[in-house]
């Protein structure tokens, strides 16, 4: 039932993103938004009246959550709002530079596939991940709720759940081993690709572009959370997605750019609440955090 219930929640989130955006890279960017909010929405209504460990009711709530906004948005006749192509060949990749691209995407791909083995071969052994970021998921569903339990640490029960409803999505479904591990190694991917359409929508070249997403993804703080149980990565996704619609809405103002760019913001926020220091830094420059 999990991969039906996977496909469904791709294909409803990938219809609403047709009706969103115009462009194939800012669909992808909007399709992982979409069904990231389709499950933290799921959990968050079945958990607070007691009914998380209810499959049949899961499924229902996700689907109706993903269908209902395509309906809306399809029955309105809404066109999606058309940025300029980030896939659009600029002439930067090529002669010597086409050769270092290629060397840079190759290792790349190597340490891709490593790194993929780690992550299904070994299980973390952090010690947070350990004590609060997978266990959190494990707790929530043995109660059924998402209320409060007694604990002795209160990390347990005090931070943003958003991070840990993406883990109860397979875990639900009695698909728990290796999972999650490769939930945050999906991410890493994702965040590779979330540089390079930032990059690009700040004017960068497709050379500059993909060379960013590579530092990104080879940075040792980065690469390490693809076969890790750490979440900075994981908040960061979202968070970078989410400002890459709103420099588009800065440039072409429009309610669907902006409604990505919050939803963005809101699920960085949801997964990690460090986040939320950033953001003294930003209203008062002047301070020191």
């Amino acid at each position: 039932m999990f991969v039906w219930h996977l496909a469904a929640l791709t294909f409803l989130s990938w219809r609403t993103a047709q009706r969103l955006v115009l462009r194939f890279a800012d669909r992808l960017a909007a399709l992982f938004l979409l069904m990231w909010t389709n499950v933290v929405y799921s959990g968050l209504l079945l958990g607070s009246i007691g009914q998380l460990k209810n499959v049949p009711a899961y499924l229902l709530i996700s689907v109706l959550i993903g269908g209902l906004p395509w309906l809306i948005l399809r029955r309105r006749g809404v066109d999606p709002v058309d940025l300029p192509d980030v896939m659009a060949d600029d002439g930067s990749v090529a002669g010597p530079r086409r050769f270092v691209n290629r060397v840079l995407w190759v290792i790349w791909g190597i340490v891709a596939v490593c790194t993929a083995v780690i992550a299904i071969s070994h299980i973390p052994n952090n010690w947070d991940t350990l004590v609060y970021r997978f266990p959190r998921g494990v707790f929530y569903l043995g109660e059924g709720s998402l209320k409060q339990f007694g604990t002795g640490d209160p990390r347990l029960v005090a931070y943003p759940l958003a991070g840990t409803l993406i883990y109860l999505f397979p875990a639900i479904y009695h698909i728990i081993s290796g999972s999650w591990i490769l939930i945050l190694y999906g991410n890493w991917i994702v965040i590779a690709f979330a540089v390079w359409l930032a990059a690009r929508r700040v004017g960068a070249s497709q050379f500059g572009a993909q060379g960013a997403a590579w530092c990104c993804a080879m940075a040792p703080c980065v690469l390490v959370q693809a076969a890790a149980g750490n979440d900075d990565a994981l908040a960061a996704t979202p968070y970078l997605i989410g400002i890459t619609f709103i420099i588009a809405w800065w440039r072409n103002p429009d309610w669907r750019l902006m409604f990505l760019g919050m939803i963005g913001l809101a699920l960085g926020m949801g997964t990690k609440v460090h986040t939320i220091f950033h953001w003294f830094a930003i209203l008062d420059r002047k301070s020191v955090v």
